[in-house]
C-alpha cells in the first residue's frame, strides 16, 4: 500500500542571496533510518521502520533531488496542480547520505517563509511516498 508521509527537516546552516533574496539551507537532514510514529487518519499511531537497505538505496537518495519544500505539512502531496499553493522552495540536486541520514541543500523562494526562518523557524517539511508493508 503506497502512502504519503511528511517529515520535518531541521535547518541550521543558512545564507541569503543578496541579489535574489532567496534563502539557501545547506546539508539539511530530510530522512533517517529508524522506527518512527505516524499519525493515521483515525487518530491512531502507526510505527513504521525506515530500513537502511531501502532508505539509503541509490534510487531513494536520487529521488530526493529537485523536490518541493513546503511550510509545515499540507494535507496533500505537492503536484503541478497545487504547487503554486504549497511549494515554497525546492531541494537542490546534491542529495547524499551521512551515516543513516539523507541530506540535501534547499533553496527557499517564498518571502513569507524566508521571513519566518529569519525570525527563528527551525523546521521545513518534505513529503514522500512510500510503500508500507504491514510486518511485525
Amino acid at each position: 500500500m503506497t502512502l504519503t508521509r511528511y517529515d520535518a527537516a531541521p535547518i541550521s546552516s543558512i545564507h541569503l542571496d543578496p541579489q535574489t533574496g532567496f534563502l539557501y539551507a545547506k546539508n539539511v537532514p530530510i530522512a533517517r533510518t529508524g522506527v518512527f510514529p505516524y499519525l493515521k487518519s483515525d487518530g491512531a499511531v502507526s510505527w513504521e521502520a525506515k530500513l537502511p537497505t531501502e532508505l539509503l538505496a541509490d534510487s531513494t537518495i536520487e529521488s530526493a533531488n529537485g523536490k518541493p519544500v513546503t511550510n509545515d505539512h499540507p494535507d496533500e502531496l505537492v503536484t503541478k496542480d497545487n504547487a503554486e499553493k504549497y511549494m515554497k522552495g525546492v531541494t537542490m540536486s546534491n542529495a547524499h547520505t551521512d551515516g543513516g541520514t539523507i541530506r540535501v541543500d534547499m533553496a527557499i523562494t517564498d518571502s513569507n517563509l524566508i521571513n519566518a526562518i529569519q525570525g527563528g523557524k527551525q523546521e521545513l517539511s518534505i513529503g514522500f511516498q512510500t510503500d508500507v508493508e504491514p510486518v511485525s
